[in-house]
């Protein structure tokens, strides 16, 4: 590999937030992370790091709701940024998030030779229209609006002012080029081993996640009712681990097999699961970006069982059998699974395999 005062340099603009060590870890801050370790492995990189808008018409917009892709002051950056294209000469330059799109047409401004890779974390629009189908208070003409809006502001960028796309899931390649994308780059999540000292206790699975996300707390209420027609063994007890507010209490009060810490800290979290025959990934229709907590079970060596949708984003090799195309299918398998230590144990050592090897992202950076 090359050292960094060989590799050519580039110019990474993101949001502070996702970058910096004061923040917490969230989906978007952990897909940053491996967007740099990705890109490092080619590149040299100069951060240009910004902050949302303090005009206050922009901020009243998204208070209202009517907020679309115009979330930075991007004139507030300029200088920098013609300083890096113009005076240094770097003419690559990585726009991390579909939010700061805003940047490219200013990159362009700077001089049409640039090349703008937007980094996508998901499709935004998707997972906006998600949230007006999931919840009545957002089925007004103001959503709808934005939602539109969103759409023609994806294409119109994609068409004039974006060289290239990158993606973390293959499903949205196609996405992508729905909306006048001229190149697409899919870059799979690798994994980092972090393997528990695994001492499972017999029908204890479990799912970690944050409850106040909508796929999470759909995928836990749908597999709950699926499980509560089943005939369920005496030992199996669904743990529930992750930050939540009265929706997921709601549903933790009909099922007496959940049992719910709320959120753990490292250790706590990880002395719990390395109790669980099963880390659960109940992920049941296709969100923005990948399911980050999938990589956090089995960077943990735990034995999984997950499904088409919660997959993407992932190059995983012989794990059919633990991969769900519907909740019915998902509770076959956890049930088949959760009192049987040697089933579980051959999981786990297919989960091992995997992250073994696939933990390099460079052979993923030549096309970035």
């Amino acid at each position: 590999m090359n050292s960094n005062k060989t590799k050519p340099k580039a110019i990474f603009i993101t949001n502070y937030r996702y970058v910096s060590t004061k923040t917490k870890n969230g989906g978007v801050k952990l897909c940053t992370q491996d967007f740099i370790k990705a890109i490092e492995t080619k590149y040299s990189l100069e951060f240009v790091e910004v902050d949302f808008t303090s005009v206050f018409f922009k901020k009243l917009k998204f208070k209202l709701g009517i907020d679309v892709y115009d979330y930075y002051d991007v004139e507030k950056y300029s200088k920098v940024l013609e300083d890096l294209i113009t005076k240094k000469g770097i003419k690559k330059v990585f726009i991390n998030h579909t939010s700061a799109m805003e940047f490219a047409k200013l990159c362009k401004q700077i001089t049409t030779s640039c090349s703008t890779v937007l980094l996508s974390h998901g499709n935004e629009s998707g997972d906006y229209m998600h949230e007006i189908v999931n919840s009545k208070r957002n089925t007004s003409i103001s959503s709808l609006y934005k939602l539109g809006k969103q759409l023609v502001l994806e294409a119109k960028y994609r068409k004039q002012f974006i060289d290239k796309v990158v993606v973390v899931s293959e499903i949205e390649k196609y996405l992508e080029y729905w909306l006048h994308s001229k190149e697409v780059v899919y870059v799979p999540r690798i994994f980092e081993s972090d393997f528990l000292d695994w001492k499972p206790i017999e029908g204890r699975v479990g799912f970690l996640a944050d409850f106040t996300h909508l796929p999470n707390l759909y995928g836990i209420e749908t597999l709950c009712e699926e499980l509560n027609t089943r005939s369920l063994p005496s030992n199996l007890k669904l743990v529930l681990v992750g930050l939540g507010d009265n929706r997921i209490d709601n549903v933790v009060s009909k099922y007496p097999f959940i049992d719910r810490l709320g959120y753990l800290d490292e250790l706590e979290m990880k002395t719990e699961l390395s109790s669980w025959m099963l880390y659960l990934n109940i992920v049941l229709y296709y969100s923005k970006g990948v399911s980050t907590k999938l990589a956090k079970g089995m960077n943990l060596g735990l034995p999984i069982v997950t499904t088409v949708q919660g997959n993407r984003g992932y190059l995983l090799k012989d794990l059919e059998h633990v991969t769900a195309e519907n909740v019915k299918e998902f509770a076959d398998i956890l049930l088949k699974i959760s009192s049987d230590k040697g089933k579980a144990c051959e999981i786990r050592n297919v989960v091992l395999e995997n992250v073994k090897h696939n933990n390099s992202y460079s052979k993923y950076s030549e096309s970035l």
